[in-house]
């Protein structure tokens, strides 16, 4: 048995249950072996989850930040719509949708479990790279003073949040969802820098 159908079985689970709700019996089920054999390659629900965060975060990281060179002679608009787009098709999997929304909503429920440490290491890491890369974008030539950067900072991420929420609602409509995605931001992003 592999470490990866392990953390595949237990994400689908977590996402649908959260991380309390799921137990190392049922991640077992999932897979069809037993407790013990689980046992023989996590050592605990913690560290399953802690490895599917940590797989999650680079790939996250990878597919936003990968290639943020390439963009760098561009508007700040088309630099957002790239780490936009680029949030959505990392996120085009419904389970990794409510496996972070799990995440979170359970984090900010109990902020003494070790699965909230984890979480927020990972949501700092991802917001620092973000933070890093639209204040550089956005105080490129001072155009933008420090409140508006954080301002439009929190537009964008509210314009994802709204997004992966509609994804939820319509990724089995048959919806081009990457198409809609590039439409909705054109229209919302208007509104972005005002």
């Amino acid at each position: 048995m592999k470490k990866d159908a392990i953390t595949d079985a237990a994400l689908r689970l977590f996402a649908n249950q959260g991380y309390e709700g799921t137990s190392m019996q049922q991640i077992a089920d999932a897979i069809g072996i037993q407790k013990p054999t689980l046992y023989s390659h996590f050592k605990s629900k913690l560290e399953i989850y802690t490895a599917i965060v940590n797989t999650q975060t680079v790939l996250y990281k990878e597919k936003v930040f990968a290639h943020m060179e390439d963009y760098k002679n561009e508007p700040p608009r088309t630099i957002l719509k790239y780490l936009f787009i680029n949030t959505i098709e990392y996120s085009l999997k419904k389970e990794i949708i409510l496996f972070w929304k799990q995440a979170f909503l359970q984090a900010a429920a109990n902020e003494n479990s070790e699965s909230y440490k984890i979480t927020k290491r990972m949501m700092r890491e991802i917001g620092l790279c973000a933070e890093n890369v639209l204040t550089g974008i956005l105080n490129e030539g001072s155009k933008y003073k420090n409140d508006k950067v954080q301002s439009i900072m929190i537009r964008f991420m509210v314009i994802i949040q709204g997004f992966l929420d509609w994804m939820l609602a319509y990724m089995d409509s048959g919806d081009d969802i990457l198409k809609r995605a590039s439409e909705i931001w054109d229209v919302l992003s208007k509104h972005l820098f005002d």
